[in-house]
């Protein structure tokens, strides 16, 4: 079922992510689909999608926003930068600005990323354990995350069905 995506709309959270955390979270989204060095169309539509429906015209033209992420996204997935930025940090600086609100639709579209080619690499599960570990790590999140440590052994419906439960109406559709 490679490739297959509903025709459903994502759900959208409730009230309006400001540009910063909508582009932080749609820019996860890309470091999610690219993890396993494989980017499927169907990944990219899932995170359009999710782009379009948060989008505020009054940030102005939403191609400037993809042209500005495009950026990122190259710089990310080149080596350290001079200033020894790791990925792991920018990872933890991205999940420490978002509230939780926002955590659960960052943690909703990369779910989504990682289940839309219906293949679950091992490296699209360990960047979801450590977007989840440091989502965990803020006492104002809902989540108790349960199992990280074997994520890898788990069945990944089953880890899906949990984290889920754990959440909000959010994973309904997944």
């Amino acid at each position: 079922m490679k490739g297959k995506l509903k025709n459903t709309p994502p759900k959208i959270i409730s009230g309006s992510l400001n540009r910063e955390n909508l582009f932080n979270i749609i820019f996860s989204g890309h470091v999610m689909s690219a993890i396993d060095m494989d980017v499927d169309p169907v990944e990219q539509e899932v995170i359009e999608r999710f782009l379009v429906y948060h989008y505020n015209p009054e940030w102005g033209d939403i191609a400037d926003f993809r042209r500005e992420m495009d950026k990122l996204i190259e710089g990310f997935f080149n080596a350290k930068d001079e200033n020894g930025v790791t990925h792991e940090f920018i990872i933890e600086d991205i999940v420490r600005k978002l509230d939780s609100t926002e955590k659960v639709a960052l943690a909703g579209l990369l779910i989504m990323v990682m289940d839309a080619d219906g293949e679950q690499a091992i490296e699209e599960l360990e960047l979801m354990q450590y977007f989840l570990g440091q989502i965990n790590k803020d006492a104002g999140t809902s989540f108790e995350i349960v199992g990280l440590e074997e994520l890898s052994e788990l069945k990944l419906e089953d880890w899906k069905v949990a984290v889920a439960n754990q959440v909000t109406e959010y994973f309904n559709d997944l």
